[in-house]
């Protein structure tokens, strides 16, 4: 059902992947259940049908199912049942939290750091992005690191964060590389280091990621930082997919 309902790997097939699901579910899976809850109220690979999806949903989370809170959260903070319901939305992700969802951890997180959906709390969010961290996710360990760098939050301590950055990056995490990326070039580790973001912002990129090619902190040069033309140069390089190791001369030259 994941394989078919996805975009990648094969070629969508809405129908097929219900199918496998109601097969999952007739043999007790509730993850599958809450497929099929989700894809009635979207009207994917079956008709449309919103209240009765939504119904499917309401009596798995009423069972405490904390993925199926998540699934009502996001039908409405979406607005597919409705008009958007940003304030339902965040109740559903509690009670999902509540049961210890670590989805639920990530999403509160980002909405309370955000401040797009409800009012920004940093303290909130830090809490939450650390719960879903002391469950080794690796999204919320990365955000959590950020905060600690800034001290958002929490209590400021710029060596810790640093150091959970440096860990997953080491261990290839492309977010982990462009987030460091970005504080080399901000100077909030201590100093502006372009020659250390273009390392990083390189990694990322032979790893796969169009996040480093594209990532905004490679267009505009910090306030207060220093002009290096040649990492500049470097930098345009890689988001032109030519590499760190491109030819600078020709560059300056183009430029």
């Amino acid at each position: 059902g994941d394989l078919f309902s996805s975009t990648s790997g094969v070629q969508q097939d809405l129908p097929r992947a219900l199918d496998y699901y109601r097969q999952a579910a007739m043999a007790g899976s509730v993850t599958a259940r809450i497929r099929i809850g989700e894809m009635t109220v979207r009207g994917h690979g079956t008709a449309k049908d919103i209240a009765a999806g939504f119904a499917m949903l309401e009596a798995i989370a009423g069972a405490g199912e904390p993925d199926a809170f998540v699934a009502i959260g996001r039908i409405r903070m979406q607005g597919l049942a409705g008009p958007p319901d940003q304030a339902g939305a965040i109740a559903s992700f509690e009670r999902a939290a509540a049961l210890g969802s670590t989805d639920a951890f990530v999403l509160l997180g980002n909405a309370y750091s955000t401040g797009r959906t409800v009012d920004r709390d940093y303290a909130k969010a830090a809490g939450y992005y650390r719960k879903a961290a002391g469950a080794d996710v690796a999204y919320a360990r990365i955000r959590l690191a950020e905060m600690v760098i800034k001290g958002e939050g929490t209590a400021k301590d710029v060596a810790a964060g640093r150091s959970v950055l440096e860990e997953l990056a080491a261990l290839g995490s492309t977010d982990a590389l462009t987030s460091l990326a970005g504080f080399h070039l901000s100077g909030e580790l201590g100093k502006v280091d372009g020659l250390a973001a273009i390392s990083h912002y390189e990694q990322a990129v032979e790893l796969g990621s169009n996040h480093a090619r594209y990532s905004p902190p490679v267009f505009a040069r910090p306030a207060g930082a220093p002009e290096e033309w040649e990492t500049l140069l470097r930098l345009i390089a890689i988001v032109s997919g030519q590499g760190a190791k491109a030819d600078i001369a020709k560059l300056d030259d183009d430029a």
